[in-house]
C-alpha cells in the first residue's frame, strides 16, 4: 500500500519510542500529502508560536479559529 502515491495521505504517523530524531521524537503527524516527490505533514501534538496561515495560506480561514499551530520537523 505504501508504494502507491498518496496511499498514506490522511493517515496518522505515531513516533515509536526508538525514534530518537528530536524533530520527530514523541510526535503524532497527520500526513496531508504523500507522493513520489515527498510528503507534507502537520504535527498534532507540539505547540508553536508560528501562525498556521504562514506555511499554509490556503488554510487562513480555518487558522483564525485556532489558538496555536504546531511545530514539526522538515
Amino acid at each position: 500500500m505504501a508504494d502507491i502515491p498518496g496511499a498514506l495521505q490522511g493517515k496518522l504517523l505515531v513516533a515509536g519510542p526508538s525514534l530518537l530524531d528530536p524533530n520527530f521524537a514523541r510526535t503524532v503527524v497527520l500526513l496531508l500529502a504523500h507522493g513520489e516527490h515527498g510528503a507534507l505533514g502537520l504535527v498534532l501534538n507540539r505547540p508553536t508560536a508560528t501562525s498556521l496561515s504562514s506555511p499554509l495560506p490556503e488554510w487562513s480561514d480555518l487558522a483564525q479559529r485556532l489558538k496555536s499551530s504546531l511545530w514539526g520537523g522538515r
